[in-house]
C-alpha cells in the first residue's frame, strides 16, 4: 500500500514540473469519488442488510 502511495505522489510532481496543476486533478478525483460513494450507498446497505438476515 505504502508503495502505491509512494508512486501516485512521484506521479503528481513528475506532473507539476511539466506545468499541469494537480489541485484540478485532485478537486476532480474528490467529485468523482463523491458520487461513487453516492451511487454504492444502497448497494452496500442492501449487502449488510442481507449479511444481517442470513445470522
Amino acid at each position: 500500500m505504502i508503495k502505491y502511495i509512494i508512486w501516485i505522489i512521484a506521479f503528481g510532481f513528475i506532473l507539476e514540473s511539466f506545468g499541469v496543476k494537480i489541485s484540478i486533478l485532485v478537486a476532480g478525483s474528490v467529485a468523482l469519488l463523491v458520487g461513487v460513494g453516492l451511487g454504492l450507498q444502497q448497494t452496500l446497505n442492501d449487502v449488510i442488510s442481507g449479511v444481517i438476515f442470513t445470522f
